[in-house]
């Protein structure tokens, strides 16, 4: 393998270490990376990195947090093509990916490598004329390739493109520039030192590819009858979505950094089409950690809360009633267009008059299903109107149920009953023929039974707290009145969490929505999945150490959608622990623990 070969297959290794590790080294805006400027305005994505120096010695800062050996990725490149003095490092790079010829070509990438000195760079690759714009290289005895220069960056085309002079002479003697397509985005491309850019081409390209894909398995599911053909309904669903995004969104990128606590964020951002914008309205969330007052404290899963307005409730409806339609056609029955009518009246009306949603997925003792420690706790107009419309929308639900002879579509009963003298609603679901289906394996069964319960019926309690507020809890009504003593002592709910207080200091503000995984609590709830589902083998995974947990935010504008991941410094250091202790335990088995537990 000739150094071109190896500076292509390093460089690449640089990339998908900043994509797994991103951003390394937060910096307010300025002007976008100046490599934006020399790849064409027709890539279909672009992967930057505006400085080699900073993102590597992020990364080793990060490992270093996580307790990982790291080496130096640049000095690692600069090994590898030989004439490594020439690597500008303390410039931008980037791997631009461009449409093959034909809709049916592979894609071909292409790295832009900052130098100090092309003609020094090219001759280290062993060019055949390092003055020319394009020259040959020698891959290997009997093979060849291409390398080029414009302006401050050596061109290197990945080995399997077929074309690779043309492709370089074409790029050469562009003169548009992809940072005019992303313009929407060059802010937030310039306060990362890591981006991935999907531009509107690339966007089209994806989705279309994906809705493809999904189009073939389903018709492999579907052909195969039974069951297969119910879960195929499913994909319609992800069809619909993948639909959406090519209709609405612009451009999409992703990078991230570290703060000055060592909190690692992975951003997102979607820049909508002028069309979506019009469409989407912006609604306030309130301060990061505030639903989490009304929630009952104690290890838990996950725990959400956000802004949940009527025009995000109406945005979403379209996509149930398609997931509906679906999962009747699947049965054999399409909905008629009656009962179509009613299930739109019925699911408009169920969150008429909510405001806000808090929520939290309580680790369950063992025996009990998972949605034991499950409360939903809504901030509404007015909490008796809330319940009467709440009811009469699953009571609709429960008419049209009876009609269409479909286990997706399971039969529901409602009834008023009291806690404590209070007036709420009992709600049961008969999910024994979901559970019936889940199939002959016993421990698929089992599984299923972990989340519906033994009995397959499930039971939600839903009742007004205040005027305002209406909590709902899953199998037993206690958990009502764990909300109800949340509400009124503060250090018996969620937001006193110490743990759960690191992660909201680190938080972005402004969020809609922010939610919290435990990682103890996850991996607590995925071992006792496996352990249901079958043998694992006779090793026993350790526990994840008790860490903050992770995070995540969600904030929408009229004009795009931003989502951060936010881990703190701890979190990472658990990482790298819960990783060399199952390095060690792989390495010297020990004896078998006991293993959490849910039913």
């Amino acid at each position: 393998m000739t150094s071109a070969f190896k500076m292509f297959a390093a460089s690449l290794i640089l990339a998908m270490a900043v994509l797994s590790l991103p951003n390394l080294s937060a910096r307010a805006a300025d002007a976008p990376p100046a490599v934006l400027k020399v790849v064409p305005d027709d890539v279909l994505a672009v992967i930057v990195i505006n400085r080699l120096d900073k993102a590597d010695a992020a990364i080793g800062k990060l490992m270093q947090t996580m307790r990982v050996p790291a080496t130096s990725v640049v000095d690692m490149i600069k090994r590898e093509i030989g004439g490594g003095e020439t690597l500008d490092d303390k410039g931008s790079w980037a791997v631009a990916v461009f449409a093959g010829d034909t809709p049916q070509s592979a894609p071909s990438a292409v790295m832009f490598v900052p130098t100090t000195d092309y003609k020094k760079f090219a001759s280290s690759l062993k060019a055949k004329d390092p003055t020319a714009d394009v020259t040959a290289i020698e891959l290997s005895v009997g093979r060849s390739s291409f390398v080029g220069h414009k302006e401050n960056f050596v061109l290197i085309p990945e080995p399997s493109v077929k074309e690779p002079e043309a492709l370089l002479k074409k790029i050469i003697a562009s003169s548009s520039s992809v940072d005019t397509v992303t313009a929407s985005l060059n802010d937030w491309t310039s306060s990362h030192e890591f981006a991935a850019i999907a531009t509107p081409a690339g966007v089209k390209k994806g989705t279309a590819a994906a809705r493809e894909s999904l189009k073939m398995v389903k018709g492999l599911m579907a052909g195969a009858g039974g069951d297969q053909a119910m879960a195929a309904s499913v994909f319609e669903m992800y069809d619909s979505m993948l639909a959406s995004v090519e209709k609405n969104v612009s451009v999409a990128a992703g990078g991230g950094h570290l703060d000055d606590t060592g909190a690692l964020h992975v951003d997102g951002r979607v820049v909508y089409t002028h069309e979506a914008s019009s469409s989407v309205s912006r609604e306030t969330g309130g301060k990061v950690g505030e639903g989490l007052a009304a929630l009952p404290g104690g290890p838990f899963i996950v725990a959400m809360e956000g802004a949940f307005p009527e025009s995000l409730m109406k945005s979403m409806l379209p996509m149930s009633l398609e997931m509906l339609k679906s999962a009747a056609k699947s049965g054999g029955k399409d909905l008629t267009p009656e009962q179509i009518k009613k299930l739109t009246d019925a699911a408009a009306g169920a969150w008429t008059g909510v405001r806000s949603m808090a929520m939290v997925m309580g680790q369950p003792k063992v025996g009990e299903s998972l949605y034991a420690g499950t409360v939903l706790v809504m901030k509404v107009d007015d909490s008796q109107k809330f319940l009467a419309n709440y009811q009469r929308s699953l009571e609709g639900f429960a008419e049209i149920s009876k009609t269409v002879d479909n286990p997706l579509f399971p039969s529901t009963t409602v009834e008023k009953t009291t806690i404590d003298g209070a007036a709420g609603l009992l709600i049961t679901v008969d999910l024994s023929a979901i559970v019936a289906k889940s199939g002959q394996n016993p421990g698929s069964q089992e599984v299923m039974k972990m989340f519906v319960g033994p009995s397959g019926k499930m039971k939600a309690y839903l009742w007004p707290t205040d005027a305002n507020t209406v909590a709902l809890a899953y199998i037993t009504p206690d958990n009502i009145k764990l909300a109800i003593d949340a509400a009124k002592n503060p250090t018996k709910s969620l937001a006193s969490d110490v743990d759960i207080s690191q992660t909201v200091s680190v938080m972005p503000r402004g969020a809609q929505w922010t939610g919290y995984i435990s990682p103890r609590g996850m991996f607590d709830f995925v071992i006792a999945i496996m352990a249901k589902a079958g043998p694992n083998g006779g090793m026993q995974p350790p526990r994840f150490p008790q860490t903050p947990p992770v995070g995540f935010a969600v904030e929408a504008t009229t004009s795009r959608l931003d989502l951060s991941i936010v881990v703190p410094s701890s979190t990472l250091k658990g990482f790298g622990e819960y990783v060399q202790s199952m390095t060690n335990r792989m390495l010297q088995p020990q004896p078998v623990q006991p293993q959490p537990q849910i039913q």
